[in-house]
């Protein structure tokens, strides 16, 4: 007996199906098969027996395709897989698709020519044709049927190699003839229409919450109906009839066919035009498999209606849809009226973002107002859909980690486990370039690194070695010749820098080059190290040419076997995701074996057909979790919640778009009743989240750009959305976000909410903001100040200076960028360094060619014509400087060690290159502000000292480009009294900056001082201060000591004022250049 039992409420369809399982089932050790639509859907009705039960056991949910063959198992004979499974499929379709050589198939062997890894597409377009022949087998079984009794039908004349390839398959494999689903399905009927009933059928089966089947399934149903129960638990939006089917029953009802009054068949166009305008968008999929259910007359049809409430906008609107209505009217809308509803009704919400990360944030804070207040709604009764969950999942993590428990659900293991993830990368090696980030981030997946036993120092000297030794890609020259097509240096390799840090061990940095190799220095304890980063690299280079080597199924296992004990030392979790690679492997192996595919397989397929395997592998865990769900919308996945929520409902993005193959022969057809279409299941799934919130439906989409603000329009099921509450309501409205959560907005306007207090309190500090060190300390007795070099240390980073001196605390503040491509261009610290180097080698005296073979062998530069060019160019910037410096430095040949006293306190210095009138000061890059102060103190010090001299600074104009032009500037001497004064003043800072952070950034400080000399406006001023803090990647600004300490402008107070004006003004009329 068919029983068909509907309700708009999935809860109430849970309530009759415990009622009908404590009728049916009298054995409780025999398990009752219920079929769903998905495993969630399974996971939440046990749960549901449990509470209402008190115990739920022994309940067998399979899905619908499952539970078929099953039924071909049992009654027909046929083993635990089918041998027509797509994945078998694909593979015997792609031993027999070569080796078609009819006239039909030209399309096709032009296509498996194009240049390229062949096998790989052979298999894409195997899987694709397995795929459609799937398909039809499920959708379509009369066009298999009849190709095989040579009927070609119309559907196939477009594209007649399918028919073909069909019977070819068949006459390679000639015992799937009777193994195919079309074949087995009409020996199962004949079985079933016999009138003894089969044995090993259960007693009872349920359908539950299914929005769509098959007609072969639903053929295969009815057919079961005739020897035992099948309920069907259908969950119906509407109780009026809403479907193209004609009986004395729904005659008594409304229906769309009396109100138009047309007796033909009824057109999509024709909901639209009445009844509930959401019901007609985007319920043409329930619609559908209403009408296949109904029209066998052998069904019972039970009715379990359930009325909403009214009092909130979400109920009127299920009410609405429930009644076919729009607005609480059936039929003309002439004179409908708007529904006033309450100020706090905010069971319909609609939220324009900028971003998912914005679409995260706010779906938090609104939460949190929803939770506070109702206190009746818990994390649990929340759940959160999107198109695609691992889009979300990053930022999720970000907000809710350790505010709210949740879970996430339908993610594959690639996006959950790092040993997944690292195992894909190394198959990628073939066509890897091996570069230095690469390597790293294999070294620091943990299960890797505990296999090296490479704790956090040992993975820190490694990067330092990377980058110094100036690794940047592949393996050495001649891989990058084989591979790559370009010149085989040794340059930037991996060789290349192994054998700097291998000299290293034997040789200084001071011996030079030895054989064209610069060594780089290594620390003796760190030999061992060295040894088991190049044991790393070589392993990794024998697995990359294993990868590279096309080989059969069965030694394809044994590579990855030997890669995953070779590289890889799990630990708890880690182990069961190595035993689901090595499990996959293993598949591969019995599918091939089974499909008699014995040929070599190339590693590019490998890659794919691993990635594709565990793209499809997804964990169920985190649904319905205790704590807000978060997932995937897929079909049925809209179980009851009170607090459903819809992100990523962007244009464009979702309904997500259908895109069949060219030569899919049922889109030339046209859709059929029971057709499954992604976009009309996506409709079909946006409804049921409708009808599943039972207080709050919360939809969410990206509806201004980032970049200019610019409107977006939101996906068409909201705007259909829209427009219903539109019509209906006088207050449902989109509520539009500000781009960031730290917007005023959010605490001034009532309509706005953010539950993020330090967003608030930064806003009410209005730029106060809470010192880093908010107590002076006392001076200890060994920083006192004794020597210029302190002064001049702390000045160059006053904050800096404190942190480390003072408190102890060092920042790591160059973490290492590795670079993955060679010195095509140099930034700036890299041509300063060049520079810099040039130029001592010049005042050394030492050989330039030997400097140049230095330079090329730290892989600093290239070599070749453009490494050459770069050392030119620096080199010419150094000989500028040296034309200009070498007859000061003839004359500065002495050194100067004096002391003076300040304030009770001996200041001793040393000065270099002190000549008869002059002290000189040289160096190979710009003059900043940091380096002309400590040129000024040193000048202070030798006037203060007696010296009644002038200071010459030599360094790289600024201006000077390509020309190597050299800058000159000089202190004027000054009278010792007036020196003394002076550092008296900035030994008064020292000892201020050693008791309380001293806000004296130099470049800023400078800025400051200059715009003030110009306008005398101390806006203008202000504002070019702040334009210098933040001017660069490299300004004060975004210098990680500096900006712990201080904010500009909030810090730029009357003492920063006094500072800059005093340091600046001081030393600025003595300066000539």
């Amino acid at each position: 007996m068919l029983q068909f039992f509907q309700s708009n409420d999935l809860s109430a369809l849970t309530s009759l199906f415990c009622e009908r399982s404590q009728v049916v089932d009298t054995d409780p050790f025999t398990a009752r098969t219920v079929i769903v639509q998905s495993h969630g859907t399974g996971q939440w009705l046990k749960l549901q027996l449990a509470e209402t039960q008190g115990i739920s056991a022994n309940l067998d949910c399979k899905l619908p395709a499952d539970y078929i063959w099953s039924l071909y198992r049992d009654l027909l004979g046929q083993a635990k897989q089918s041998p027509m499974d797509k994945e078998l499929l694909t593979w015997r379709v792609m031993s027999i698709l070569p080796e078609q050589r009819d006239p039909e198939f030209d399309s096709i062997r032009r296509y498996l020519d194009v240049p390229g890894d062949r096998d790989l597409r052979t298999f894409q377009l195997a899987n694709e044709i397995a795929g459609l022949f799937d398909q039809y087998l499920v959708y379509r079984p009369e066009w298999l049927l009849a190709w095989e009794s040579n009927n070609t039908l119309i559907t196939s004349s477009a594209h007649p190699w399918q028919m073909r390839l069909w019977l070819s398959l068949l006459q390679v494999y000639p015992e799937l003839r009777d193994q195919h689903r079309a074949r087995l399905h009409l020996s199962l009927l004949k079985q079933l229409e016999a009138l003894a009933r089969p044995d090993r059928l259960p007693g009872h089966i349920s359908l539950f919450g299914l929005s769509s089947l098959p007609q072969m399934h639903l053929d295969t149903f009815r057919a079961l109906s005739a020897h035992l129960d099948v309920d069907i638990y259908f969950m119906n939006p509407c109780c009026h009839y809403w479907g193209d089917i004609v009986s004395a029953k729904d005659n008594a009802k409304r229906s769309i066919r009396n109100l138009i009054g047309k007796s033909g068949q009824l057109e999509d166009e024709d909901y639209l035009e009445v009844g509930n305008p959401l019901l007609a968008a985007m319920g043409k999929q329930g619609r559908d498999f209403l009408e296949l259910i109904l029209e066998s007359d052998e069904v019972n049809s039970f009715d379990a209606f359930i009325p909403t409430s009214v009092d909130t906008a979400l109920g009127f609107m299920q009410n609405d849809i429930l009644n076919l209505e729009l607005g609480g009217q059936f039929g003309s809308t002439d004179k409908l009226k708007k529904v006033k509803l309450s100020n706090e009704d905010s069971s319909i919400q609609l939220h324009s973002c900028h971003s998912k990360l914005r679409e995260v944030e706010i779906l938090y804070d609104q939460l949190l107002l929803l939770f506070s207040a109702n206190q009746s709604i818990r994390p649990a009764d929340v759940i959160v859909m999107t198109p695609n969950v691992a889009d979300y999942t990053p930022f999720i993590h970000s907000v809710f980690k350790q505010h709210i428990h949740y879970g996430i659900t339908d993610r594959s293991i690639m996006q959950q486990s790092a040993l997944v993830g690292s195992f894909c990368k190394l198959l990628e090696l073939p066509q890897s370039r091996l570069t230095s980030i690469e390597v790293m981030d294999f070294l620091e997946v943990p299960a890797i690194a505990r296999k090296f036993n490479l704790g956090e120092d040992e993975l820190n000297t490694i990067a330092y070695w990377i980058d110094a030794a100036g690794i940047r890609w592949e393996m050495d020259g001649r891989t990058k010749a084989d591979r790559w097509q370009v010149p085989a240096s040794h340059q930037n390799t991996w060789r290349f820098g192994l054998d700097r840090l291998l000299l290293g061990m034997a040789m200084d940095t001071s011996s030079g080059t030895f054989a064209g190799n610069f060594p780089l220095d290594v620390a003796s304890g760190d030999t061992e190290l060295l040894g088991r980063l190049c044991f790393i690299i070589r392993l990794i280079g024998d697995f990359r040419q294993l990868l590279t080597i096309p080989k059969p199924a069965r030694e394809w296992q044994e590579a990855v076997n030997e890669l995953l004990s070779e590289l890889f030392l799990p630990l708890d979790d880690e182990t069961l995701d190595l035993s689901m690679i090595q499990g996959l492997m293993q598949k591969l192996v019995d599918n091939t074996h089974v499909c008699d595919f014995t040929g070599n397989i190339s590693g590019q397929l490998i890659r794919y057909w691993v990635n594709q395997q565990l793209a499809l592998t997804h964990s169920s865990m985190g649904f319905v979790s205790g704590g807000i769900t978060f997932a995937t919308l897929v079909p049925m996945r809209s179980i009851p919640f009170k607090v459903v929520c819809l992100l990523g409902m962007n244009d464009g993005e979702y309904p997500r778009e259908d895109r069949p193959t060219s030569f899919d022969l049922m889109s030339v057809e046209g859709a059929r009743k029971g057709d499954r279409s992604r976009r009309l299941d996506d409709r079909y799934l946006f409804l049921e989240a409708m009808l599943s919130a039972r207080e709050v439906f919360y939809v969410s989409y990206e509806g201004n750009a980032r970049q200019d603000n610019k409107e977006k329009p939101p996906s068409i099921v909201v705007s259909e959305l829209l427009d219903y509450t539109d019509q209906v309501f006088e207050s449902v409205n989109v509520t539009r976000h500000p781009l960031q959560p730290f917007s005023r907005r959010y605490f001034s306007n009532a309509n706005l909410t953010s539950f993020q207090k330090h967003w608030y309190d930064a806003l009410q500090g209005e730029g106060n903001t809470t010192p880093f060190v908010d107590s002076d300390l006392e001076i200890p007795e060994e920083l006192a100040l004794e020597s210029v070099n302190q002064l001049t240390s702390f000045f160059r980073h006053s904050g800096k200076y404190y942190l480390q001196q003072r408190l102890g605390v060092y920042f790591s503040e160059d973490e290492i960028d590795l670079k993955d491509s060679e010195s095509f261009t140099l930034d700036g610290l890299a041509r300063y360094k060049l520079s810099e180097s040039a130029l001592q080698v010049l005042v050394k005296g030492e050989s330039i060619q030997d400097w140049k073979d230095e330079m090329v062998a730290s892989g600093l530069v290239m070599d070749g014509a453009s490494g050459r060019t770069q050392l030119d160019r620096e080199l010419q910037h150094a000989m500028g400087i040296w034309d200009t410096l070498a007859a000061y430095l003839e004359q500065a040949g002495e050194n100067f060690r004096g002391s003076i006293q300040l304030s009770g306190t001996a200041l001793e210095g040393h000065l270099d290159n002190v000549g008869a009138t002059f002290v000189l000061h040289y160096r190979g890059g710009t003059l900043r502000k940091r380096q002309l102060l400590e040129i000024w103190i040193k000048h202070l010090f030798a006037n203060a000292a007696g010296r009644d001299i002038e200071t010459i600074s030599i360094s790289r104009g600024k201006g000077s480009g390509g020309t190597g032009q050299a800058e000159t500037g000089r202190f004027l001497p000054l009278p010792r009294d007036e020196a003394l004064s002076h550092l008296e003043y900035l030994a008064g800072l020292y000892n201020q900056g050693l008791i309380s952070p001293l806000c004296f950034p130099p470049e800023a400080s400078f800025s400051f001082f200059e715009a003030m000399q110009k306008s005398e406006n101390i806006t203008k001023a202000t504002d070019a201060a702040c334009r210098m803090w933040n001017s660069s990647e490299f300004a004060e600004g975004n210098d990680i000591y500096w900006s712990r300490l201080f904010s500009l402008p909030q810090d730029l107070d009357d003492d920063f004022i006094a500072r800059a004006q005093q340091v600046y003004g001081a030393m600025l009329p003595h300066w000539h250049n």
